[in-house]
């Protein structure tokens, strides 16, 4: 085993360990403590933005079903990408971390619209008090094991584009995410993500009936939340600090009335390249879904017809 793979294992084991022995401030502390938000900053190389072709949407997908498939979260895919009905909606994003062109790292938002979001499984969102206004689901995320070396810093730089993505361009209010329950103290101590209240861990099909912990977090607080929880720490251990600065030349951050312009599935033809690649999609959907979904593409009626003709292919 490398001295970095060691290191990694104590790290892991170390913290583990504190989780279990003592209570949750302490161990949400020497998590914070842990924490070298400076590395961050190494990754000039790595190009942070939105998919926004349907090769560059197929290749995320491809590495989110490869991930998810050696995980157990996905079962295996004949066209080898998980290319779910929320990644279709016109609304979703999907955030990549491309490497020399090649994408290295993705993370979907799928905001809730009336088709819902797939936690929604699970837990009845409209009855949690404080998950409120704009709701979207963090979703399928996946870093390509090649990078494992600098996953640090590519996740650290996911997580403030995200935030940016969520409060600047799609002017979310709420974030929801089911977590592995191995993950969940990172998502409390750093993200400041809150359990659901009433929930247990629950199994989440949309990963394959993995195990998950729902969690919420509201994004109008964050800026008290995060002021509070950070306060006094350094600079290298400043989440708020960290997501509040300004974005790095690497990160390319469209301004929200361009979403048009940028999101594949509002180009009919960009579209039909992405169903293309599971022509048997649509035709698995329900008379209601089918009509939800097209519904929301109502503002882009000739997106509107690529799915009516997707769907009406195989029925």
């Amino acid at each position: 085993m490398k001295p970095r793979s060691k290191l990694k294992v104590f790290r892991n084991r170390a913290r583990e360990f504190i989780l279990k022995l003592f209570p949750q401030q302490i161990a949400h502390w020497w998590i914070r403590k842990s924490l070298d938000l400076s590395i961050a900053q190494r990754s000039t190389q790595i190009r942070f933005e939105i998919a926004s072709n349907a090769q560059d949407l197929k290749q995320a997908l491809s590495l989110v079903q490869r991930n998810f498939e050696r995980e157990g979260y996905a079962t295996r895919d004949s066209a080898g990408i998980r290319l779910t009905p929320y990644h279709i909606l016109p609304e979703t994003v999907v955030i990549v971390a491309k490497l020399d062109g090649q994408i290295v790292a993705t993370i979907s938002i799928i905001p809730r619209t009336a088709f819902g979001v797939p936690i929604d499984r699970c837990v009845s969102l409209d009855s949690v008090r404080g998950i409120k206004g704009r709701v979207v689901e963090i979703s399928s995320l996946a870093v390509d094991p090649s990078i494992r070396g600098v996953q640090g810093e590519v996740l650290f730089n996911l997580m403030k584009y995200m935030y940016h993505c969520n409060i600047d361009v799609l002017k979310a209010n709420t974030e929801v995410i089911g977590v592995n329950p191995k993950m969940s103290p990172l998502y409390e101590a750093i993200l400041l993500f809150k359990r659901i209240p009433g929930t247990q861990t629950l199994s989440y099909d949309f990963a394959n009936g993995a195990p998950v912990i729902p969690m919420y977090f509201d994004l109008d607080s964050a800026l008290k939340a995060y002021g509070t929880a950070y306060a006094g720490y350094p600079s290298r251990q400043n989440v708020m600090e960290f997501f509040l600065a300004e974005p790095p030349a690497y990160f390319s951050l469209p301004q929200s009335e361009a979403l048009d312009r940028v999101l594949p599935q509002r180009n009919s033809s960009q579209l039909r390249e992405v169903l293309e690649s599971k022509p048997e999609l649509l035709p698995s959907f329900t008379a209601d879904q089918l009509s939800t979904l097209l519904q929301l593409y109502h503002p882009w009626p000739e997106c509107a017809d690529v799915i009516q003709e997707f769907a009406n292919a195989q029925r």
